[in-house]
């Protein structure tokens, strides 16, 4: 969340039928829309999700591509999401401060426990979830955008995948932009602090990104 895929998304599905396309949003979702992506041999599986050691056999033929951007402009970029957010789920977060949203998970190495498998499983050290997220970074998927890149990014994968991705037009912005940028001057020594891991991944994603 909050990497630019919904700019992403919607540019991959111009250059897919309706059909071929499998969302897959929500823990009650991701079993099942995993099985039927795989059964159902639909082109393209796209959505909130997180890694499981499973993954890698049951789709080691699939083009597996994710986006990763900076820690402190993700966590930011987070927080506001859930301001803003008319869910009943995230109610407990609005309001919230921010001092107080970066004792939360979602402010502590969000993206390294996505990939590396503890978004499911909360018993996994965040140094398991690491190497596993490493591998997926540096070799198993073969793509990883980085948000900060976005009009590059989009163009390497238009060359990879061999179709031609739409503009990717940013979406879902913060409509108070400024205040993202004071509270990264503000706050970007404690979220580096508490992202540590999801920091060494971002930077290995870059290497990763500008050798191509």
């Amino acid at each position: 969340p909050k990497t630019g895929g919904t700019a992403v998304k919607k540019a991959l599905k111009q250059e897919f039928k309706p059909n071929d396309v499998q969302l897959i949003y929500g823990f009650e979702n991701f079993k099942h829309g995993l099985r039927d992506f795989a059964d159902n041999k639909k082109k393209l599986a796209i959505g909130h999700f997180g890694w499981e050691a499973q993954m890698e056999s049951l789709f080691k033929d699939a083009f597996k591509m994710t986006f990763l951007r900076h820690p402190t402009a993700r966590v930011i970029s987070h927080y506001w999401h859930f301001q803003r957010s008319p869910h009943e789920g995230d109610q407990y977060l609005r309001g919230m401060s921010f001092e107080d949203f970066l004792e939360t998970p979602f402010a502590q190495n969000w993206q390294t426990k996505r990939l590396g498998g503890g978004l499911y499983d909360s018993s996994l050290s965040v140094e398991i979830c690491f190497a596993e997220a490493l591998k997926n970074v540096e070799f198993r998927f073969e793509f990883i955008g980085i948000t900060e890149q976005m009009e590059r990014s989009a163009a390497i994968l238009s060359k990879e995948l061999s179709i031609q991705i739409a503009e990717v037009k940013r979406k879902n912005v913060n409509p108070e932009k400024a205040k993202e940028e004071e509270m990264a001057k503000k706050y970007g020594e404690a979220i580096l602090l508490k992202n540590q891991y999801d920091m060494m991944l971002y930077n290995t994603a870059v290497k990763r990104f500008f050798s191509k």
